[in-house]
């Protein structure tokens, strides 16, 4: 199934890239991560794994109506 991961995101200074950095508690009881998240980053049902530098869909929490 599509997984969506809780992630800060921010602009690497050294070649202007976005960089999506995936929050450390996943757990669906974690209020405090979806509150600090500023993205979700949409992992495909049909790729197991993901290292870094992957690219991958994000959306913008404040795109999506989740944040001011």
């Amino acid at each position: 199934r599509l997984e969506l991961v809780r992630a800060s995101v921010h602009l690497d200074p050294r070649d202007g890239a976005w960089v999506a950095t995936p929050l450390p508690n996943q757990a669906s009881g974690a209020v405090s991560t979806l509150a600090t998240a500023d993205a979700l980053i949409a992992l495909p049902a049909d790729q197991e794994t993901f290292t870094q530098g992957t690219p991958v869909d994000v959306y913008s929490c404040k795109d999506l109506g989740l944040a001011t």
